[in-house]
């Protein structure tokens, strides 16, 4: 028999051992072990010196922090030699690997792709804008300090209406608004085409439990 083991660990809380029990079982896990931890933890916080009553010397005080930690530690197994849990161990993989698939068909990754490109290219506009501000900051500073001053306000000037122009183009141009909503869209899409694949897993994981 060939054994897989796995341990996590939860909070301290029968509603959640559970439920995470009860999850792991719909993929053949079988609890053989529950550990409860509890743990005091005493480290030093900040410290501080003042006087003694009569000023003769310093007293250095130093807070102390305890933490109480208190988890469980469950052990799951499964035979993986077990063609049953052998099926389930395939699906609780592709029911993971649901979260990063690319559900989209050729024609929706591709627009996806693209629309990517040009947001690429409206973040790119927002850095322009932010090293414009960081550059009209130094002109500003160094203006103060009386170091070419003409030309630092002509930088200053110069860095601000270039913010303004980039940051404003970013937030406002409509291609970009246009692009921001249709990527949204496929992402919403792509979402619940997800959230279908895991429940299709899901279902086909519990007829095999139920032997259907």
């Amino acid at each position: 028999m060939r054994v897989e083991t796995k341990v996590i660990q939860v909070a301290n809380d029968q509603k959640v051992i559970n439920k995470v029990s009860q999850e792991a079982a719909i993929w053949g896990w079988a609890v053989q072990n529950i550990q409860i931890t509890e743990q005091k933890i005493v480290k030093e916080g900040d410290s501080h010196e003042r006087e003694s009553f009569f000023g003769d010397k310093i007293i250095t005080e130093t807070e102390v922090i305890t933490e109480h930690i208190n988890y469980a530690t469950i052990t799951f197994q499964r035979d993986r030699d077990d063609l049953t849990m052998s099926k389930l161990a395939e699906l609780e993989l592709a029911y993971e690997a649901a979260d990063r698939a690319m559900l989209l068909n050729d024609n929706e990754q591709y627009e996806v792709e693209e629309l990517g490109k040009i947001l690429d290219k409206r973040d790119l506009d927002k850095r322009i804008a932010k090293y414009l501000l960081i550059g009209a900051g130094i002109a500003f500073v160094l203006g103060l300090f009386g170091v070419a001053r003409t030309l630092m306000e002509v930088l200053l000037f110069g860095c601000l209406a270039g913010a303004i122009f980039f940051y404003g183009k970013a937030i406002f141009k409509r291609e970009y608004r246009i692009c921001q909503r249709n990527y949204d869209n496929h992402m919403k899409n792509l979402s619940i085409a997800r959230i279908r694949r895991k429940e299709e897993i899901l279902a086909q994981a519990k007829d095999i439990l139920t032997g259907k």
